[in-house]
């Protein structure tokens, strides 16, 4: 069953509430709270986090969108829904301008209205959760470059850098703040000691000058491959590096831009027992880790697995044969999903048969113990003899990204939702494209305009241009709007290509800038307002009504920049108290440490990092293991645990001097959560009982 809804319902008729309650919690998985105002319902959402609010317009005291914009200013961007009896276009306009994600209207039978309710609510919902997921896909790979152990760095398809990761800093000597945004080979600089074309400019473009630079390079599909020996490097011993170029897609499967990788090989050259031994390093190393390494031996058919790798799908390694007898097909081929078995073991063969030195690289599925499938990242890079060529061994990783490829089908369903609700709200959106005149518009605005829609839903304006009667003025206020910055927001009359009678529309509009910030187009929306403009014409007899309607809200709107006065003195004051909280912990007499959710310093004060012998600036970033006396780290793994479950602890910790001497420090650590209760980081506290302890 799926977790609650928590909603919060506003409304000043008692009646309507409880009706709203009942309906709302019988059809579908929510828990309502009520409210019969605006100043009540704001009093409890200090302690109560909601998923979605619903709201009535009219409310003595504070009305729904006073309502809306006292919420929106206290930083709160939970959905809200709009439902009252008040139908005025510019209420509806105001509402959406304020940050409501729905308007309905309250009338009719209620089953339906609370039905057609319903449905906004978990499509708010929905849509909020999802945007969510996509920020946090974004950062987790922002974060994966920057922490990528090669020296890491991209720049878009114009050559100006884009990325540049800490490995690169500490590689080039060059910050990232003051490299990012610079194009004309700025990069090269720091490697090269001139402005010229790099390994990663290949992929752009083709340069015969510029590939002779490099004694060899290997192409693997669109990836590029090298080494260059760099002579002052290494103290002026020189050092050999490996370089690999790759192209960036967007979304439709064209290049903008690209990305290297820059990695030291200098001790590739080291005996084969060197490698032995650092070979089983590595797999004592993986072993702690989340990721699931193998190393496939193509001479006995046999894939050694850490721990982690069967973990991930949710099994046992002591259930497999790991003793060198041959086993691929047991612990790998028929663990992948059939629709992906064929692909997953050609594509594998393939790497091995071609010998290639780049990157093994794939996606599947693979079948959890508990029955359903997850999606596997696969990487692996076959071992070389001194003289280059393929040893018979491969090494990789799988990583489980089933996470990333549901937050994708969330987005493709968001798309979905988007073109629905253009639909149901008869909104179409447009763009215009100045260079080569063409418009692009979405299924709504082709179903305005009463047009067949192109395949790929472009249109040159000659072809809308006679059903526009007031063609030129619209043109007018188009070019306006380029070229002074007036605003675009008109009314005109069309005469749509089905046939059907004309129609009003109101249309708004921006325009689009490109990197130069130079006017790259126009984009706006259409609404066929011709029942509002009816509607307008038959209501002009209730003149007064409106008018007394309008005096009304510039009283209220009195009382609201009251308000707005009370709050921004409140926040005033809340500054004043962040600060006197900051004075507090960098003065306290005890260490203070916070660490995020993967346990990386985030924040220490100076007394935490006198204790261990550090300056602030030393830990930062840095896991707490890192400081810890290394007999401490399996007891430590276990209290990692307790605090991702939520758990607050004391006890007693060994931690290592930076002049190598052990301090005993007694902790105090309370877990951190995000808004929404998952697992944030950990804030500790920390007091030196070394010499207490020595006393014992």
């Amino acid at each position: 069953m799926p977790d609650k809804m928590k909603i919060l319902y506003v409304d000043d008729e008692q009646a309507l509430l409880t009706m709203g309650k009942i309906f709302l919690e019988e059809s579908g998985p929510f828990s309502v709270d009520t409210q019969t105002s605006a100043q009540s319902a704001l009093s409890v959402m200090g302690s109560t986090d909601y998923d979605a609010i619903i709201s009535d317009y009219q409310m003595p005291g504070m009305d729904g969108i006073g309502f809306l914009k006292q919420i929106r200013k206290m930083g709160n961007t939970t959905p809200f829904i709009l439902f009252t009896g008040r139908g005025r276009e510019e209420i509806v306009i105001q509402a959406l301008n304020e940050g409501a994600d729905f308007y309905l209207q309250k009338g009719g039978d209620p089953e339906p209205l609370f039905a057609e309710l319903t449905h906004k609510i978990r499509q708010a919902v929905q849509q909020r959760r999802a945007e969510a997921t996509i920020r946090d896909h974004e950062r987790r790979e922002a974060d994966i470059i920057n922490f990528l152990p090669d020296a890491t760095f991209a720049i878009d398809a114009r050559g100006v850098v884009i990325a540049w990761n800490l490995a690169m800093e500490d590689f080039s000597g060059v910050p990232s703040g003051d490299i990012m945004g610079k194009g004309n080979y700025e990069y090269a600089l720091s490697t090269y000691h001139e402005r010229r074309p790099m390994l990663i400019d290949l992929i752009l473009k083709d340069d015969p000058a510029a590939e002779a630079k490099y004694p060899d390079i290997l192409r693997y599909g669109k990836k590029i491959f090298s080494e260059i020996f760099l002579p002052e490097r290494n103290n002026g011993a020189g050092a050999l590096f490996w370089i690999t170029a790759s192209p960036i897609y967007d979304a439709k499967g064209k290049i903008v831009g690209a990305i290297e990788s820059i990695r030291d090989i200098s001790d590739r050259k080291k005996t084969e027992t060197a490698l032995r031994e650092s070979a089983e390093r590595y797999k004592s190393l993986i072993t702690i880790s989340k990721t699931g390494a193998w190393e496939y031996d193509r001479d006995r058919n046999y894939i050694w697995c850490c721990p982690e790798y069967f973990s991930l799908l949710g099994r046992d390694a002591g259930q497999y044969d790991l003793s060198g007898a041959a086993n691929l097909k047991e612990v790998w081929t028929d663990l992948i999903h059939p629709d992906d078995r064929d692909q997953a073991v050609e594509r594998f063969i393939q790497y091995l048969e071609t010998g290639s030195p780049g990157i093994y690289d794939n996606y599947f599925r693979m079948l959890h113990a508990d029955g359903h499938w997850i999606w596997i990242w696969s990487r692996g890079w076959t071992l070389r003899h001194e003289n280059g060529t393929p040893m018979n061994k491969t090494i990789g990783t799988h990583i489980d990204i089933t996470e990333s490829r549901r937050a994708e089908e969330e987005q493709r369903i968001y798309t979905e939702h988007l073109c629905l609700a253009q639909e149901m709200g008869q909104i179409g959106s447009w763009e215009l494209n100045i260079a080569n005149g063409t418009i692009w518009g979405s299924d709504e605005a082709f179903r305005i305009y009463g047009i067949q829609r192109p395949a790929d839903s472009l249109i040159h304006h000659h072809e809308i241009e006679a059903k526009i009667p007031e063609w030129e003025r619209v043109v007018q206020a188009i070019h306006d709007l380029i070229e002074t910055g007036a605003p675009y927001d008109i009314e005109y009359t069309i005469n749509p290509g089905d046939g059907s009678g004309s129609k009003t529309i109101h249309s708004v509009a921006r325009v689009l800038y490109n990197a130069e910030r130079k006017p790259a187009g126009v984009a706006g929306v259409i609404r066929d307002i011709t029942l509002r403009i009816q509607a307008e014409r038959e209501l002009k007899n209730t003149y007064e009504e409106l008018n007394a309607a309008y005096n009304q809200i510039a009283a209220r709107e009195q009382i609201l920049m009251q308000q707005l006065n009370d709050i921004s003195i409140s926040q005033k004051a809340l500054r004043e108290s962040e600060a006197r909280f900051h004075c507090i912990v960098e003065t306290a007499n005890e260490g203070i440490w916070a660490m995020d959710s993967q346990f990386i310093t985030t924040y220490v004060n100076l007394k935490m990092a006198d204790l261990l012998g550090y300056t602030t600036e030393e830990m930062i970033c840095r896991n707490i293991t890192d400081f810890m006396d290394p007999g401490e780290i399996p007891d430590n793994a276990l209290k990692m645990q307790n605090r991702k479950e939520g758990l607050d602890e004391n006890y007693e910790r060994k931690f290592m001097h930076k002049d190598g001497s052990v301090r005993v420090l007694q902790v105090s650590v309370s877990a951190l959560k995000d808004p929404l209760g998952a697992f944030a980081g950990s804030f500790a506290r920390f007091s030196d009982i070394t010499d207490k302890k020595g006393s014992e």
